[in-house]
Parts: structure tokens; C-alpha cells; sequence
């Protein structure tokens, strides 16, 4: 499974309020089509989406609805099935209504990927869920959401997913200190590479960065020291890093505003990957961040 988007374009921030440093808020209708617009005349032709990322389905489904020219592979997820565990045959009822819901508001006839948003459903008595959506011939692949490399690992040797969506960025190293992107190679696995501004924390001004997260505003000033003395900005640190990695991968990045997505575009295009001695004094001094700052599910708690 190849992918030939220039990336894949995060569509969370176009459905609610998405991100920590989210400034515009829900964004209108008008703009989210503008910025669909610029990301089909700019080589993007993939989109990751979720149900719970608000209208997000919804306007990917009338935008592409009024464009039936082209044709957009769709990876979106299927929520938590935690709560609809108690009753094998209720769980399936309500994972097939979960992806004809996804279809309806995609107005599509089929998914290219359809991820577990929550990694325990993958694991459910046997890969039990996951037998059953290996079987649809309209879900083209399978795979999962994860948050650590321990995650990852598992999914890679689960027979049936050929995909993996994980988080990455200049704070989070976690996945290039384990073995997985050679295991992924070697699986054929495809990652998608969410979070690489880490929700946006990587591109803030430090005054308003929230006290709960007021520690990673050390390893902040040691990044944007790196950037100074290489003339690089974050953004451009960022997509070199990842650009480094040696396997089937797509950046999955979000914007909030057309110039953000013209922005990116240019980033991704003209940004090489990043020097073996930028690297090597990027993860010695990220090498140590806690997992409350670089895993977003943990922020605004006490630490």
C-alpha cells in the first residue's frame, strides 16, 4: 500500500476546536472548502478524518460530493467500542452502523483505511472486531491509532493491519529510539505520522504556552536553539526529521486557514531530511522529555 498524497492533510482542526494552539476556532464551511480547495491543486489527495472530529466527515463528504472529478482516499476511525463489549452480537451491530454512518457522511462508497481509534477494540477477544472488518470488500485496509511503540509492536505482528497511525515530532522520539520503523519496513506496514507540531504545543509562543505544560518550555528553547544556529524554523525541523525515517510513511498535518496549508505544502516540498549532527543534539536533548508533556491525553493533569 503506497501512498502518493503529498501528505495526508489532518482534517480534525476543519470538524470542532481542535488543538492547543487553535486560534480560530470552528472553522466555517466556506473556509474549510477554500482550504480543501488549495490541498487538491497542491498534490494532497489523502484525508484523515474520525467521527468524533465534529462535522469533519460531514463537509469531507459534501466538498468531495460537489467535486466528482476527484477521487480522495479517506482514512478515518472507528470509535471506541468499550462501552458495546458486553454482547458479541450488539458489538458488531454497532461496528457496522459506526462504518455505514462514516459512509453516509463521507457520502462514499468505500474507506482506504479504517483505523481502531481505541487500541484495546483491536485486542478484543481474539482480534474478534477485526476479523469482521477484514471481510468488507468497500474498507480497502485496516489498522490502528497508537500512542507508544509498545502499541505499535503489537499491532504490526497482529495478521490483518496494514496500517498504523503513530504520533511523532522534536519532542516525542519515542518510536525512533524502538525498533519500530524497521519493523515496519519489513511488514510492509504503512505509518501515518500524526502530531509532528505535537497539537501545535512545538509552535508556540512561550508565554502562552498553559502552566501544565510549563516544563516543556526548556526542551522548547533547546529546539529553537538547534533552528538558530542551523537556520531552520521548527516547522522545517519537523518535516526534515521525519522525512528521515526509513520506511512507508505519511505526514499527517492539520491547518486552520488556507495560508496555513500553502505554508506546509512549500515545508514539505522543499525541506530535505534532517543532518545525522542535528539529530544526534536534537534527541540527546529531548532524549529525556516526560511523557505528560509529549502524550496530549495526559495534559492539564497535576504533575
Amino acid at each position: 500500500m503506497m501512498d502518493s498524497s503529498l501528505f495526508t492533510l489532518g482534517t480534525a482542526q476543519l470538524g470542532f476546536n481542535y488543538g492547543i494552539a487553535n486560534t480560530a476556532g470552528t472553522i466555517a464551511e466556506k473556509r474549510v472548502f477554500k482550504i480543501l480547495d488549495h490541498a487538491i491543486l497542491n498534490g494532497i489527495s489523502m484525508f484523515d478524518t474520525a467521527p468524533v472530529y465534529g462535522k469533519s466527515e460531514t463537509l469531507l463528504g459534501t466538498y468531495f460530493s460537489l467535486n466528482k472529478n476527484f477521487k480522495p482516499d479517506i482514512i478515518t476511525k472507528l470509535p471506541s467500542q468499550k462501552h458495546n463489549l458486553h454482547s458479541k452480537n450488539f458489538l458488531l451491530e454497532q461496528v457496522k452502523n459506526s462504518v455505514e454512518n462514516s459512509l453516509n457522511k463521507l457520502k462514499s462508497d468505500s474507506i482506504h483505511t479504517l483505523l481502531f481509534h481505541d487500541f484495546n477494540d483491536l485486542l478484543f477477544e481474539n482480534n474478534y472486531i477485526l476479523n469482521y472488518l477484514k471481510k468488507p470488500s468497500y474498507i480497502k485496509n485496516v489498522g490502528v491509532s497508537v500512542y507508544s511503540p509498545e502499541e505499535a509492536e503489537i499491532a504490526i505482528n497482529t495478521d490483518g493491519v496494514s496500517a498504523i497511525q503513530i504520533p511523532t515530532n522534536l519532542m516525542d522520539i519515542r518510536f525512533f529510539q524502538s525498533e519500530i520503523f524497521n519493523l515496519a519496513r519489513k511488514k510492509n506496514i504503512q505509518l501515518y505520522i500524526r502530531s509532528i507540531y505535537l497539537q501545535g504545543l512545538l509552535l508556540m509562543n512561550k508565554d502562552n504556552i498553559p502552566s501544565y505544560l510549563a516544563k516543556s518550555k526548556y526542551y522548547l528553547d533547546q529546539i529553537n536553539h538547534i533552528c538558530f544556529t542551523n537556520s531552520i524554523s521548527i516547522k522545517e525541523l519537523s518535516v526534515a526529521m521525519i522525512k528521515s525515517i526509513n520506511c512507508q510513511k505519511q505526514m499527517v498535518i492539520g491547518c486552520e486557514t488556507p495560508q496555513q496549508l500553502i505554508d506546509n505544502v512549500q515545508i514539505v516540498r522543499q525541506t530535505g531530511m534532517i543532518s545525522s549532527d542535528i539529530k544526534q543534539k536534537l534527541f540527546k536533548i529531548v532524549e529525556s522529555v516526560p511523557e505528560f508533556i509529549v502524550n496530549p491525553t495526559l495534559w492539564r493533569q497535576t504533575n
